[in-house]
């Protein structure tokens, strides 16, 4: 993995600060930003704690992203990428653009990687940052992020040897045909101690929190 330049590491850090406080403002965007987030029981507490931001202002070069929730990935030599999530209610791809969107040339790495140094025996895995984000807060299992099967394909063999590092590895799995398949690479690929919790049909972990259903995710885990 190529190693960041300074000046790139304080620009990811000064967009990660100034957008966090933007999610705080009286925007339209900031408002919508965090009636997002409350919904999904991501409130400021929780926000904060992941720097989460919305593009209300955005910087120089930012302008694309603009109205999009922010992502930061944080590490603990700092913050090494950023995501910007669209926020609308509606499917992206009817509306011609992704759902996710980064800087161009960002590299993809695993999500919440400060999991990982928690010094707990058991971490969890799953796709999609937020999910991994309720999970280490609403079910108190530290949780890791893939940022989809593509990269789990190309990057799998080399992410696999961390989860080598925990007793218990829970895997959560999408309740859709691609994030049972996605559940069952990872299982194979992590090695002894996996445990594959598959959420409801049509069902993240996210979805089954706010539906308070946190509790069977961790009995399903056995936790």
């Amino acid at each position: 993995m190529a190693k960041l330049s300074d000046s790139l590491k304080a620009s990811l850090a000064l967009k990660a600060e100034t957008y966090s406080s933007q999610l705080l403002g009286d925007e339209p965007i900031s408002r919508a930003g965090r009636d997002y987030l409350d919904a999904r029981l991501l409130g400021r507490g929780i926000a904060s704690k992941y720097k989460l931001g919305v593009v209300a202002e955005p910087l120089a070069g930012d302008e694309p992203f603009s109205g999009r929730l922010v992502i930061p990935y944080m590490t603990l030599a700092g913050i090494r990428a950023v995501k910007y999530r669209c926020i609308e209610d509606h499917r992206c791809k009817d509306e011609g653009h992704p759902k996710y969107s980064q800087p161009h040339g960002q590299e993809q790495r695993l999500y919440n990687a400060l999991a990982y140094f928690g010094g707990h025996d058991t971490v969890g895995f799953c796709e999609g940052e937020l999910d991994a984000i309720t999970a280490s807060e609403h079910l108190e299992i530290p949780t890791l992020a893939v940022p989809g099967a593509s990269q789990w394909d190309k990057m799998g063999r080399y992410w696999s040897l961390l989860l080598r590092d925990f007793a218990t590895v829970v895997v959560f799995a999408d309740g859709d045909v691609p994030g049972k398949e996605l559940a069952s690479k990872i299982a194979n690929d992590a090695g002894p101690g996996v445990r594959v919790v598959h959420c409801d049909e049509g069902e993240d972990i996210n979805s089954m929190v706010v539906a308070g259903k946190g509790d069977l995710l961790i009995k399903k885990a056995g936790l």
